[in-house]
């Protein structure tokens, strides 16, 4: 892992279908039909060109009053334990931000933001939060994604930015297809099959329409040049 360091602005947000899965799953068996979400961490890169890859992740106990939101816990003992766990297995996936299993933001989602990573020091900032609609009821990636920056010029009171989301093509010749989906509902199964298709689709096209300008500068190209 590498130590904490800053990038202007994040770009795009890719999450593996594997992540997802395990979001889910994690959520059905914890809070299913309980009205709680769940919270935890996400592993992965950053590009240079401010391109997030989330390939891992794990939960972290959280409690919040349903009432009073300025009233939640995070239990950084446990993030740090399982953080520790995973530099151990695999020492270039770096904190990248954390997740939500609820659709939207929510009144607290900033202070959480601004406090889970304080202690940490491997983390690529600025972090991002995911926010992830296990129950989808319409078309569309069932990720959100945002990360926070100040809300004005000179004010330390930050905001929310959404950046784009994509769901990556799986790995099939590492994981099937039947694991990935294990234990996802068919809607949510669905809609991740449309997004993977979308992402995929979106490369060949821009292959395509580069193929096409390359081979028109080429045959623009003197002759000499050419021989």
């Amino acid at each position: 892992m590498t130590t904490t360091q800053s990038a202007s602005r994040i770009e795009k947000v890719v999450v593996h279908p594997l992540v997802l899965r395990n979001i889910v799953d994690n959520h059905n068996r914890i809070a299913k039909d309980s009205g709680k979400r769940v919270v935890g961490v996400l592993l992965g890169s950053r590009s240079s060109r401010g391109i997030v890859g989330v390939t891992n992740s794990y939960a972290v106990p959280f409690e919040e009053d349903g009432k009073d939101p300025s009233i939640w816990s995070f239990d950084g003992d446990h993030h740090e334990y399982m953080l520790n766990m995973f530099n151990g297995l695999n020492d270039k996936e770096d904190v990248v931000g954390w997740y939500s299993t609820c659709p939207n933001l929510r009144e607290n989602d900033l202070a959480v933001h601004a406090s889970i990573f304080r202690s940490c020091s491997y983390v690529l900032n600025p972090v991002v939060l995911v926010t992830i609609d296990v129950q989808p009821h319409q078309l569309g990636i069932p990720t959100k994604a945002y990360y926070a920056v100040n809300s004005s010029l000179g004010s330390s009171k930050e905001a929310f930015v959404p950046v784009s989301t994509e769901i990556a093509p799986p790995q099939v010749e590492e994981i099937g297809l039947g694991l990935v989906f294990q234990d996802m509902t068919l809607r949510l199964m669905l809609l991740t099959l449309l997004a993977i298709w979308r992402s995929t689709f979106s490369l060949v096209v821009s292959w395509r329409t580069f193929r096409c300008r390359d081979t028109r500068s080429l045959m623009q190209l003197p002759t000499d040049v050419l021989l």
